[in-house]
Parts: C-alpha cells; structure tokens; sequence
C-alpha cells in the first residue's frame, strides 16, 4: 500500500510539474539580416499572424507592437510582438502565453515557431542563417 501511495504521489507531483511548465509563458527574439526596415517586417508579421489563423487583436505601427489570440481547446493562446529597429538591424521579440484551463506542453513553442515561419515566408528570407530565432521559458 505504500508503495501504491509512492506511485500515486509521484505521478501527482510529475503532472503538476508538466502543467506548470506548460502554462509558463514563452519568450523569443529574431534579428533580422540587414536590409529589413520596421515597416517590412511589421507587415510581414501582421500577414503572418493572419495566416496563422490567428486574430490580430490590437496593433500599433507607430509603437511596433501587435497582439494575437487564437482559441484552442478550452482556451486562448496569445501571441504578442515588440518589434523595433536600431543600427539597421530589426528586432523582433515575442511573447506566449495560454490563457484558460488546460495548456499542452510544446504549444507555446509551436504557435511562436510557426509564426516565425510565416514571418520568414512573407519576407522571403530562406537562408538558414538568417533564422536565428531563440525561444525560451520566461523567467
């Protein structure tokens, strides 16, 4: 019985764990090549979350800021970007989040990987090298 009980507490804590991970949001950021302005990129981005079937729900052009959302399951994930331009060198840093019950592990990953694609798609970026995006657990 007490191992049962062992068993039964380490799944428990395991699953909290999982569930915690999968609700913290995701952060990436993406230098462009030269060549890019922020208005290009904005354009592209504002297309790509489109195209991800997600909804633009506030933009500002001026600020270089965006927000998406797109329901999945019993939820929302928010997608939410900052781009600003320095030097000639475009930057673009996003935010993921889940707003709802139940997130899925990798979902987070997967909605801001997909709009990158579509970002370097629009942009008709397709050297390797310049995709450089790097996505990390926001600490």
């Amino acid at each position: 019985m007490k191992s049962f009980l062992k068993v039964i507490s380490s799944i428990l804590i395991a699953t909290v764990v999982l569930a915690a991970c999968a609700m913290t949001p995701r952060v990436s950021s993406w230098e462009s090549p030269q060549g890019f302005t922020k208005e290009q990129v904005f354009n592209a981005a504002i297309q790509a979350g489109g195209q991800n079937g997600m909804k633009t729900t506030a933009s500002d052009r001026e600020s270089g800021t965006m927000s998406f959302s797109k329901a999945i399951g019993e939820g929302d994930m928010i997608l939410s970007a900052q781009i600003a331009e320095a030097n000639g060198i475009v930057n673009v840093q996003t935010t993921g989040n889940f707003a709802g019950r139940i997130a899925l592990a990798g979902l987070h990953e997967e909605v801001i990987t997909n709009f990158h694609v579509l970002l370097f798609r629009n942009l008709k970026i397709s050297d390797p090298a310049a995709k450089n995006v790097r996505i990390e657990v926001l600490k």
